[in-house]
């Protein structure tokens, strides 16, 4: 496993505090890093791999067994429009890309979401929205410039 993949597995499965064992649902092509980085997680904590096509219906039956899921911005959307259990999921890891460039979510839209869906425990106390992060010069996130707001 390359050093790169290895270091981002460990460090997003222990950001999300995810444990040994604990099932991973895999939705997206393993070609791809994204579902790469599934595989590897998974590999990392000795965990099962739950494979299932992207359909609303599939991944609807696989959240009852409470895996973690990495998604893409689309995935996600097609799931809240069907109404589709979110807090099923362990986890819901998103990236790959702007959730919707042209209509970005208003801080209004995520905390009704986050309220509607999560129970009040498990609801972030700050949201944060930002059009790009800060980086360094060597393209790392500049946690000193996040902190600052």
């Amino acid at each position: 496993m390359p050093t790169g993949s290895r270091s981002s597995a460990r460090a997003s499965t222990a950001r999300i505090g995810a444990q040994q064992g604990e099932p991973w649902l895999c939705v997206l092509p393993t070609a791809h890093i994204a579902g790469l980085q599934v595989l590897l997680r998974a590999r990392l904590l000795d965990a099962p791999v739950l494979f299932r096509p992207f359909t609303v219906e599939a991944v609807q039956a696989a959240a009852r067994q409470r895996p973690h899921v990495s998604l893409v911005p689309t995935q996600l959307r097609r799931l809240l429009a069907a109404g589709v259990d979110l807090s099923q999921f362990r986890t819901i890891l998103l990236g790959g890309a702007a959730a919707d460039p042209t209509h970005p979510p208003t801080l209004a839209e995520i905390r009704e979401w986050v309220s509607a869906h999560l129970p009040r425990y498990a609801a972030p106390r700050e949201l944060d929205l930002r059009a790009e992060l800060p980086l360094l010069p060597s393209g790392k996130p500049d946690v000193r410039q996040l902190s600052q707001g």
